[in-house]
């Protein structure tokens, strides 16, 4: 008679370990050979996200058979590597028969296009300038020695337009980039691929941006605006207001990309901003002149005040931290309104005039004999507030 503990032994089924799993880190690093050899470009990396379903499958199979046979984990891994080798050598191709998965596309550097496009001032007297910008990175600056309204120097997928409408004496521009799906991988193109965008500082203008996911450089300083209207996306922006004699009213709407927006000396804007979970600087410079209103958002606010700056904002602080640098020696009142969960600090120069410990009126010495002065009244919720 056999031992009862042997016999349960002899009957426990033999457990195979599938191969596929190291066939294909072998394949990995087989690919990562090519492309340093430059057998494939990165680029086509692209090619791969039209297969992710045979993939899929792939390694449904092999969960469901390998351990039952080694041999058949083999035989997957080898396929697996084998498509995917075969898809990046010949992506280009591939892309043109494989269909599009919806809204889905996929492109290769052979993709990119570059062209100039411009529209000329004419006889306009003011204009609308809306650049809906894109995946790349983007200057907007200044023309010069140009009779141009526009020039754009643009790399782009898909097709871009420059639509230009004559209205009076008015001229309205759009630039945009239309592609025919979602570029996916776009960290995978070279960074070289940019747009440069000039516009004319002799026409008056209305500017309505919207950065999306690629960085910005707005330099603005020489333009002649008349408002502005920018929507921040995923990229980081840096925007440099120009100088006016009139308040140039601009709104400013952030979301997940950092945000810095600084005024020369001498300037004169309405400001609105409506701040989203991206960090958000703001530098006012010498002798400005700013109505600002500031609600605040998931990310942190700071803001630095020049000299002989006048000032009057309201902030309403979100979730995220918000500091204020004064300058030394100016006349400053801060009226807190309401005090949420976060923590507010005072320097120790400012009084309280009014109030309690939780909302009142805080005042530099002789705020009320200054001509120039800084007033901000102050609404906080769960971030905290730094004055300095």
């Amino acid at each position: 008679m056999h031992d009862p503990v042997d016999q349960t032994e002899y009957r426990q089924p033999h457990e195979h370990h599938s191969l596929f799993w190291p066939i294909i880190l072998i394949g990995v690093g087989i690919v990562w050979l090519l492309l340093n050899f430059g057998f494939i470009h990165i680029s086509s990396l692209n090619i791969l996200l039209r297969f992710w379903p045979v993939i899929l499958i792939l390694v449904g199979l092999d969960i469901i058979f390998a351990h039952r046979h080694s041999l058949i984990g083999a035989i997957l891994g080898l396929v697996t590597i084998g498509l995917m080798v075969a898809a990046l050598i010949w992506g280009g191709s591939l892309a043109g028969i494989a269909p599009t998965a919806g809204l889905l596309a996929f492109y290769n550097v052979g993709d990119v296009k570059s062209q100039r496009f411009s529209a000329a001032a004419g006889s306009a007297e003011s204009a609308v300038i809306k650049l809906d910008l894109n995946r790349w990175e983007t200057r907007v600056t200044a023309l010069a020695d140009s009779n141009n309204l526009i020039e754009a120097d643009v790399d782009y997928l898909g097709e871009f337009s420059l639509d230009v409408r004559d209205e009076q004496d008015i001229k309205t521009i759009t630039a945009h980039e239309t592609s025919p799906g979602l570029a996916l991988l776009d960290s995978f193109l070279p960074n070289t691929y940019r747009w440069d965008i000039g516009l004319s500082p002799n026409i008056p203008m209305q500017l309505d941006i919207d950065t999306a996911s690629g960085s910005s450089d707005l330099d603005l300083t020489k333009l002649q605006l008349t408002g502005m209207n920018i929507e921040g996306g995923s990229g980081s922006t840096v925007l440099t207001m120009p100088v006016a004699e009139s308040a140039i009213p601009v709104t400013i709407r952030t979301r997940s990309g950092s945000f810095k927006v600084a005024m020369p000396n001498h300037s004169t804007a309405d400001l609105e901003i409506v701040s989203g979970s991206g960090s958000v600087k703001y530098t006012l410079g010498d002798q400005s002149r700013v109505s600002l209103h500031w609600e605040g958002g998931s990310g942190s606010q700071n803001m630095v005040i020049g000299n002989d700056v006048a000032l009057d904002a309201d902030i309403e602080s979100g979730s995220g931290s918000v500091s204020i640098d004064l300058p030394d020696n100016a006349a400053v009142r801060i009226q807190v309104t309401h005090r949420g969960s976060g923590s507010i600090r005072m320097p120790g120069w400012l009084q309280q005039t009014e109030g309690d410990d939780e909302e009142g009126i805080w005042e530099s010495s002789g705020y009320n004999d200054a001509t120039t002065r800084i007033t901000i009244r102050l609404a906080t919720s769960s971030g905290s507030v730094t004055i300095n």
